[in-house]
């Protein structure tokens, strides 16, 4: 009954462009034979849609935030006492399994289900980040040491939402109990993250979109 049936519609637009934008570029390490030619096709203004992956895992990010929210702000209402350390705990158990079977695969049974130098250019290397870091995705802190050394780095969006959810319970406790504290407590954090990611991305010359000699 407390359902929130538009959430299925956003949630099935994001992993749908998510899967299009990974598709897309993961062709760039088939063999071509104009290279040139198809990256300047490529990256035209009409596929921004699809080189805007970092958009699509926002808005996941953004139904977390909803969803959780609305869990603990019904608890509330209901007087329901919210133990902070229990919901980190019931989080974690919730994440952490799937995201360590992915890990078991992609260490141990994906170098050997494909050949080819493509395939083990792509799943080797991949292969050898988890064995060594795989600790850093089932603490949530594999996002602290950038892209390169990181273990199934299309999961980083699952660290970042943990670590947001870190933060949730103490927000959507301020924002009920004093509402006009928590809104502001909120706004200003809100302002500070925009500000401080628009200062990385400008000195780091940073985009939101995918760019041929720009990421």
């Amino acid at each position: 009954p407390d359902d929130i049936k538009s959430i299925h519609g956003l949630r099935f637009f994001a992993v749908f462009m998510i899967f299009i934008s990974h598709k897309s570029f993961f062709a760039y390490f088939y063999p071509m034979a104009n290279r040139t030619r198809i990256i300047e096709e490529t990256f035209t203004g009409s596929t921004v849609l699809i080189r805007a992956g970092n958009l699509y895992t926002e808005l996941f990010l953004m139904l977390s935030g909803l969803l959780a929210s609305f869990s603990l702000t019904r608890k509330l209402e209901q007087k329901q006492k919210i133990n902070i350390f229990r919901e980190y705990f019931d989080r974690y158990a919730r994440i952490a399994p799937s995201l360590m079977v992915l890990i078991i695969i992609s260490s141990f049974v994906m170098p050997y289900i494909g050949s080819g130098p493509l395939y083990k250019m792509l799943t080797e290397r991949e292969a050898e980040l988890c064995q060594q870091y795989w600790w850093r995705n089932l603490l949530f802190i594999n996002v602290w040491f950038g892209i390169r050394p990181m273990c199934a780095f299309h999961s980083q969006h699952v660290s970042i939402d943990f670590e947001l959810f870190l933060v949730a319970p103490l927000l959507v406790a301020l924002i009920y109990k004093w509402p006009r504290r928590g809104t502001t407590c909120l706004l200003t954090l809100a302002i500070i993250s925009s500000v401080a990611k628009s200062i990385v991305a400008y000195q780091k010359n940073l985009s939101e979109f995918i760019v041929h000699g720009l990421t």
